[in-house]
C-alpha cells in the first residue's frame, strides 16, 4: 500500500513541476502512467512497483550525473567532469535501451505496471554497474577536491 502512495506522491510531484523529457524521460514516464490508477482501480503488480522504483531511481541517477558534469563545466572545471559523469550515464542508458529498446524517449510504465519484463542480461549488467558506482563517486570527489 505504501508503495502505491509513493507512486501518487511521485505523480504529484512530476505533474506540478517542469522536468525535461531528455533528463528525465522515464519519471516523467512513470508520472503519466500512475496519475489514472487510483481512480480506475487498477492493481500494479508488486514486481512492477519495483521495477519501476529500479527504473526511476537509474533515471535520477543518470540525470544527476549530467547535471552535475554540466553544472562544474559551467564553473570552470573545463570538459573533463563532464565526460567522466556522462560515462556512467551512458551505461544507464545502455540498461534502458536494453529494456526498452529506446535510450531517450522510453516508453516502458504502463498504467497496469510495465511494458515487460527486463532480459536477462539486464541483471548481471545492473549488478555490475551498481557495484562500480560507489567508486566513481570517489573518484569524481578526487577530481573535484
Amino acid at each position: 500500500m505504501r508503495l502505491a502512495w509513493l507512486s501518487v506522491f511521485v505523480a504529484v510531484l512530476c505533474s506540478t513541476s517542469f522536468v525535461p523529457a531528455f533528463a528525465d524521460g522515464l519519471a516523467d514516464n512513470q508520472a503519466e502512467k500512475v496519475r489514472p490508477i487510483p481512480p480506475a482501480g487498477i492493481e500494479v503488480p508488486e514486481r512492477a512497483s519495483y521495477l519501476r522504483v529500479i527504473f526511476a531511481e537509474l533515471q535520477r541517477i543518470a540525470s544527476h550525473a549530467m547535471a552535475n558534469g554540466t553544472l562544474v563545466s559551467d564553473a570552470g572545471a573545463w570538459q573533463t567532469p563532464l565526460l567522466y559523469m556522462f560515462r556512467e550515464r551512458e551505461k544507464i542508458l545502455d540498461l534502458f535501451e536494453m529494456t526498452c529498446g529506446a535510450r531517450l524517449t522510453t516508453n516502458y510504465m504502463r498504467a497496469g505496471g510495465v511494458s515487460f519484463e527486463p532480459p536477462p542480461e539486464f541483471w548481471p549488467a545492473l549488478k555490475e554497474l551498481v557495484a562500480e558506482l560507489p567508486g566513481r563517486i570517489d573518484e569524481y570527489m578526487e577530481l573535484l577536491a
